[in-house]
C-alpha cells in the first residue's frame, strides 16, 4: 500500500464518555470521525487540523448522541444550541449588559471550568448525572462553595435559554446545591483592636495627611463602624453622606438595592477629618477614599497596607473584610436585635446575619461560671477536688 493511502487513526472520548475515532487516509487529507451510539455513526469534519478535527468530532457527536436520547429529530435539535455556542450569546447579551464588572469577570472564570465538560453538549440535553460527575471531578481540586458557584452560572444559563423560549424548561431546575462550610466569622478581640488601633495611629503621624498609610487609621474605624462592604467604601461618595442627619446612603450595594447607614459620633468625627484633608488636597474629588493622586481607589489601594501592617504585627488569620466581621459582631453581642442588624448590613437572608449571633470561646466561659458560685452552694464537701 502506498503511503498516501495509509491511515491515520486516533481515539478520544467525548465529555459524557462516548469513545469516538478520528482518523484520516494520508498525511494531507481530511479527517474523518467514526463512533457508536445506538447505531454507527460516521462522519466528515472537513478540516485537515486534528486539534480541529477533535473538537469538532466532539461536538458533531454529542449533537447526534443527544438528538437519539431525546428522539428528536434533526429540525427540532437544530433550535436547541451547544452550550458553548449559547454562553457566547449569554455572555454578551446578557451577563455583561445585566451584572457588575466583577459578577462578569466571575461568569467568564466559572465558564471556563464549565465549558470543558458541557461545552460540546446541547443545552437541552444537559442533565443531573452530568452535573453529578462534573461536580465529582471539580471536587478534587476545589471546595464545594466555589463548585455551586459554577453549577449556579450554568442554572442561570439553561433560566436564560427558556426565558427566550429556546429550550421548554430548565433541566437542572431543582437541582440541590453541595453543603458549604459556614462563612468566616473572625473578629477582633479587645485586646487585638488595642494593638492595631495603635499601630494605625503610629502610621497615621508618619507620612502626609492625605497618603494612602496616614487614613488608613480612619479606614479601619468605618469599615467597623459602618460595617460596609470594602467595595461599598471604595464606592462611597461625600455626596453620599449626609452630616446633618449623621447618615450614609450606600448606593453601590453588593445586591444593587440602596440603604442606609447611621453615622456612629465615632464615624462621623472620622469623616469630618478625611473631608478637611480633602478639602485643601483634592477639592473636586468626590471621592471618601480615593487613591493618592485623588482618583477613585482600588481594592488593593487600601488592602495591600493593611495586610502589610496585620502581618508586621502578628494579627493571624485577619483579613480587610474582617472588619466588617468585627463591626457585626461587636454590634450582636450588645445588641440583641438581628432585623435591625440585617438592615444596617444589607444582607438579604436573616441567615448571613445569625452567623454573628455567636459567643466567642471566653463569652462562653462567662456563660458557665456564671452559674458556678450557686452551682458550688450545693455541693458537698467531699464532691470538692484538690485541683494540683
Amino acid at each position: 500500500m502506498s503511503q498516501s493511502k495509509q491511515i491515520e487513526s486516533i481515539n478520544i472520548e467525548s465529555p459524557s464518555g462516548i469513545s469516538i475515532r478520528v482518523y484520516r487516509r494520508g498525511k494531507k487529507g481530511t479527517w474523518w470521525f467514526a463512533f457508536n451510539y445506538r447505531g454507527n455513526h460516521r462522519g466528515t469534519t472537513q478540516t485537515k487540523s486534528l486539534k480541529h478535527a477533535k473538537d469538532e468530532a466532539i461536538q458533531k457527536a454529542e449533537k447526534l448522541c443527544a438528538q437519539r436520547r431525546l428522539g428528536l429529530s434533526e429540525k427540532e435539535c437544530a433550535t436547541a444550541p451547544l452550550l458553548n455556542e449559547f454562553w457566547s450569546t449569554y455572555l454578551e447579551q446578557h451577563s455583561k449588559i445585566n451584572k457588575r464588572p466583577r459578577t462578569v469577570q466571575r461568569d467568564i472564570t466559572s465558564a471556563k471550568h464549565l465549558l470543558p465538560f458541557f461545552g460540546t453538549t446541547r443545552i437541552d440535553a444537559v442533565s443531573k448525572k452530568m452535573v453529578a460527575e462534573f461536580q465529582a471531578k471539580r471536587q478534587k481540586k476545589v471546595g464545594n462553595r466555589e463548585i455551586n458557584i459554577e453549577t449556579n452560572l450554568l442554572k442561570a444559563i439553561l433560566n436564560k435559554a427558556v426565558d427566550w423560549e429556546i429550550i421548554p424548561s430548565n433541566p437542572l431546575q431543582r437541582l440541590k446545591k453541595l453543603p458549604e462550610n459556614p462563612g468566616r466569622t473572625r473578629y477582633l478581640f479587645d485586646e487585638e483592636w488595642n494593638l492595631l488601633r495603635s499601630k494605625l495611629q503610629e502610621l497615621e503621624i508618619t507620612g502626609p495627611a492625605y497618603s494612602v498609610t496616614a487614613r488608613l487609621r480612619r479606614y479601619t474605624s468605618i469599615s467597623i463602624g459602618t460595617m460596609m462592604r470594602p467595595c461599598e467604601l471604595i464606592s462611597l461618595k461625600w455626596s453620599d453622606t449626609d452630616f446633618k442627619l449623621q447618615q450614609i446612603t450606600v448606593q453601590d450595594s453588593k445586591n444593587r438595592t440602596s440603604r442606609v447607614v447611621p453615622m456612629s459620633p465615632a464615624v462621623y468625627e472620622c469623616l469630618q477629618q478625611l473631608r478637611l484633608i480633602q478639602t485643601s488636597k483634592w477639592p473636586t474629588c468626590d471621592y471618601v477614599f480615593p487613591n493618592s493622586h485623588g482618583c477613585k481607589a482600588s481594592m488593593y489601594t487600601f488592602s495591600l497596607p493593611f495586610r502589610k501592617l496585620v502581618k508586621k504585627i502578628g494579627l493571624k488569620d485577619f483579613r480587610r473584610y474582617d472588619l466588617r466581621h468585627t463591626g457585626a459582631s461587636w454590634a450582636a453581642q450588645v445588641y440583641k436585635d438581628v432585623f435591625a442588624l440585617q438592615e444596617v448590613m444589607g444582607h438579604k437572608s436573616l441567615s448571613m446575619t445569625r452567623r454573628y449571633s455567636h459567643l466567642s470561646d471566653r463569652q462562653k466561659r462567662d456563660v458557665v461560671n456564671a452559674i458556678d458560685n450557686r452551682l458550688s452552694t450545693h455541693l458537698a464537701p467531699a464532691d470538692r477536688l484538690e485541683v494540683a
